[in-house]
């Protein structure tokens, strides 16, 4: 679920039930049982660009041309 903005003073359950710390970016993982949660950005981008690499249909970015054209 996307929580859009979200008051400091006032942190929704479900941010922390995915951060603790009441903290974003914060990324649910509902494919683990119980599910997991990543809230650090470094260590989401880590766990995408993992995602990335060994998938051959998840992609997060676009080619939009060859790097030698």
């Amino acid at each position: 679920r996307f929580l859009g903005e979200v008051n400091p003073y006032t942190k929704p359950k479900e941010l922390l039930e995915i951060s603790p710390k009441g903290l974003v970016p914060g990324l649910k993982l509902n494919g683990y049982d119980p599910p997991r949660s990543l809230n650090e950005s470094t260590v989401i981008m880590e766990y995408a660009e993992q995602c990335a690499l060994f998938s051959s249909v998840f992609s997060l970015l676009t080619i939009i041309c060859s790097a030698f054209s």
